[in-house]
């Protein structure tokens, strides 16, 4: 097994925010100077060429029979963007270079004395070598991947495929947590620029800071003053999951149902025999038990069925135990565990496709976030519902972070509030922001916690910039 394969194995276990793990079958190749059809190009590529140069990872120097063995099926997906010579590339374009590895791997075995294999019944998800092929700039790169599905499919929505309408999707929650000052060991500290009167958490304490991507030293929470999670409009609960995941250092890739079928990458000639259950078993058991995790987790929902759709997810994810939840109108919600940090993603009127059965796996629109969770007072139906936020902001919130999603730039300016950061964001095909906030408590005498230092300057809650972000 080769250092890239170890690796795999690891982030699929482990990564929160991918939606797929690829390791590379070889070289890419060069087409700055090609003059034909890619499709042909690739085709030969794959076939001959690639053989040749020998693989990454994978061994095809030893023929495809060593990817994909008598008796395996295989399945090519393909992403085709951009690419020197085919700058428009297109769905047609994309289908011929998926058509070209397809036809090249089935001769290039047939060609070595093999039979043909059989189509994989449940397409790629299912085959037992999924390739993927991604064209863009000068380059084209084929790659195992090894998982098939999507990786944001945690099995905490295993429960009969029931999924909110505006269901945030997992690895996009789990990068909201990681902007909110989360760190990958569990720690948390206030994210850079957004300023908090809270200390730093858990291992972050000693570092002052949680860079997103770059876990700090293993340190226990302090269970004496746990960090109070809240999300006043939480929907199905996806952020207080994946908050409370990373609060217990659970990976995401210990949350398959039972049943499910196992990796592809677990039926290659080149896995070594019970890594995977190795990798499993160190994993479990660093998870940190729930009553000493140092988080509580506290959300309310106007809507009853979501709610009833959060308690599923939780129980499933073995968060229960952490967890209290409310069914109101967010404006008047109150956390009875007070309020550390907010996330959540409010209503702001627009939806990204995401059905039971889910797009391909590498379709963007499959990461798609939803159009914001159920909200206060009606939610979807609410006149105001970034306004309810902004109350309960200012009611509850004194001293905490916010983090928000949202894909409508004019649906914060509810709040009336100013942003502490900003960031860009693409979920599918909407142009979203992770938008966050510094709330300072309420001046003494002030009314409704409106002092003028929430971002406003007193003047009818307005900063001279009409309530924008």
């Amino acid at each position: 097994m080769g250092p890239s394969l170890a690796a795999g194995y690891a982030a699929v276990l482990w990564a929160r925010t991918a939606i797929r793990v690829l390791v590379e079958v070889g070289p890419p190749l060069d087409v700055s100077r090609n003059r034909g059809r890619l499709s042909d190009t690739v085709y030969e590529w794959v076939r001959d060429g690639l053989m040749a140069r020998g693989g990454g990872g994978g061994g095809v120097g030893d023929g495809w029979a060593s990817l994909v063995p008598r008796g395996a099926t295989f399945a090519v997906d393909a992403r085709v963007g951009g690419v020197a010579g085919a700058p428009d590339g297109g769905a047609g374009l994309t289908r011929a270079v998926g058509l070209a590895v397809k036809d090249a791997v089935c001769d290039a075995l047939v060609g070595g004395g093999a039979a043909k294999p059989d189509r994989p019944e449940g397409g790629y998800a299912t085959a037992d070598v999924p390739l993927f092929i991604a064209a863009s700039g000068t380059e084209v790169t084929l790659y195992r991947d090894l998982v098939g599905g999507s990786l944001h499919k945690r099995g905490y929505r295993a429960g009969g495929g029931v999924v909110h309408r505006a269901a945030l999707n997992e690895t996009v929650a789990a990068g909201i947590c990681y902007a909110a000052g989360f760190s990958v060991e569990g720690g948390w500290a206030p994210p850079a620029g957004v300023s908090s009167p809270l200390a730093p958490r858990g291992a972050d304490a000693a570092a002052g800071e949680s860079p997103p991507l770059a876990p700090p030293a293993p340190a226990a929470w302090d269970a004496g003053a746990p960090l109070a999670v809240v999300d006043p409009m939480c929907g199905s609960g996806t952020l207080l999951v994946e908050a409370g995941l990373l609060a217990r250092r659970v990976p995401p890739g210990l949350l398959r149902p039972p049943g499910a079928p196992a990796h592809p990458f677990t039926r290659w000639p080149d896995y070594p025999s019970g890594a995977w259950t190795d990798l499993q078993h160190q994993a479990a058991a660093a998870v940190r038990p729930a009553a000493a995790c140092g988080v509580r987790l506290y959300g309310n929902d106007v809507h009853g069925g979501a709610l009833s759709l959060a308690v599923a997810g939780l129980s499933t994810a073995r968060l229960d135990r952490m967890v209290v939840l409310n069914q109101g109108d967010a404006a008047t919600y109150t956390p009875p565990g007070g309020v550390g940090v907010v996330l959540s993603n409010p209503p702001w009127g627009r939806r990204l496709g995401r059905g039971a059965g889910d797009a391909s796996p590498a379709d963007p629109r499959s990461a798609g976030a939803g159009g914001g969770a159920s909200g206060a007072g009606g939610g979807d139906g609410d006149a105001d519902p970034w306004g309810a936020l902004g109350t309960f902001l200012r009611r509850q919130a004194g001293g905490a972070t916010a983090t928000l999603l949202s894909g409508d730039a004019g649906a914060t300016r509810g709040l009336r509030m100013r942003a502490a950061a900003k960031r860009p964001v693409r979920i599918g095909n909407v142009d979203c922001r992770i938008v966050q906030y510094a709330v300072l408590p309420p001046r003494e005498g002030g009314r409704d916690g409106r002092d003028g230092r929430d971002g406003r300057d007193g003047r009818d809650g307005r900063d001279g910039r009409d309530g924008r972000d």
